[in-house]
């Protein structure tokens, strides 16, 4: 078992404008995570309703 961090985002005034930046928020930081031990990696996302989420490595 794993120990994860959550992100998590409720939608602004333009919501198809904030999913758009979210996702790219995630895809920057699974890209940047995998080639570099300096940044936190994203491992998943997605929705749930309104509410935008991110998976990603837990630091302590």
């Amino acid at each position: 078992e794993e120990e994860v961090a959550l992100k998590l985002s409720a939608p602004a005034v333009n919501p198809a404008d904030h999913k758009a930046r979210f996702r790219r928020e995630a895809r920057i930081g699974s890209l940047l995570g995998a080639r570099s031990s300096g940044y936190v990696r994203a491992l998943d996302w997605g929705e749930h309703g309104r509410l935008l989420y991110m998976v990603m490595d837990l630091v302590e």
